[in-house]
């Protein structure tokens, strides 16, 4: 399964940290493309891989400019998110083929990481891995009439619900909101899970402030970065002191 992360020239810099934390606690082998404008001044990891989206006008391009790249590809599934979500803990890779055999038609995304859980939810089915009977997965659909239906974080999408609503002149905040305001009741499935995540992320960037880095996942959990992975960003230099 292919994987996107977006970026700007502002927030690029935020991919030499994502870089190191994805390779942990995800895999070095599964390949990243950073969709962005200027190229990276910095090394990428062998996994990842950097796609000019062209000239970075306005963040009011965000949509137009997503929704022309992922017109031109084939994936009818993919996963996206954007630089600032770093994950912080072992991504559970046994779920994640489960989920996406979930996908199809009705299927608008699956959120991967934890807040689709705080968003009023029905549980449809649970996934339980023998060998682990303690970390049952509860899968849960978002009511038709909740909030983010659209999101940026980590989720597997249906690459033609994600078009249907990237329109002209729409931020992330807005793709967000106003989009998900739109996507009500439209029919959809937008699933997630309950609990035991296959994801944690941070949403390390918090009003634009780079100087204070929050690696702290919140949605009722307050869990953060160890101590150890912490001291190893900051060893290499990758975030500052």
């Amino acid at each position: 399964m292919k994987i996107f992360i977006s970026t700007s020239n502002k927030y690029i810099h935020l991919m030499r940290p994502f870089q190191y934390l994805f390779n942990k606690f995800w895999s070095d082998e599964q390949q990243v493309t950073i969709l962005g404008y200027e190229e990276p001044t910095f090394e990428l990891y062998d996994n990842f891989n950097f796609i000019s989206l062209g000239e970075q006008t306005t963040v009011q391009d965000w949509c137009s400019d997503l929704k022309s790249f992922f017109e031109t590809i084939d994936d009818k599934y993919f996963i996206h998110a954007v630089e600032d979500q770093f994950i912080i803990r072992p991504v559970r890779q046994d779920v994640l083929p489960v989920l996406y055999d979930l996908m199809n038609d009705d299927v608008g995304r699956i959120a991967l990481e934890t807040a689709a859980q705080t968003k009023p939810h029905t549980v449809i089915q649970s996934l339980v891995e023998s060998e682990q009977p303690n970390r049952e997965t509860p899968i849960i659909e978002l009511d038709q009439e909740a909030n983010y239906r659209l999101s940026v974080v980590y989720s597997i999408w249906n690459k033609e619900y994600m078009l249907k609503y990237l329109e002209p002149n729409m931020n992330p905040w807005e793709f967000e909101l106003a989009g998900s305001e739109k996507a009500k009741n439209d029919g959809y499935k937008i699933l997630g899970t309950k609990y035991n995540h296959p994801i944690y992320c941070s949403h390390t960037v918090r009003r634009g402030d780079f100087n204070n880095l929050d690696f702290t996942v919140y949605d009722g959990y307050n869990i953060s970065i160890d101590d150890d992975t912490l001291q190893e960003l900051k060893t290499m230099r990758l975030i500052n002191e």
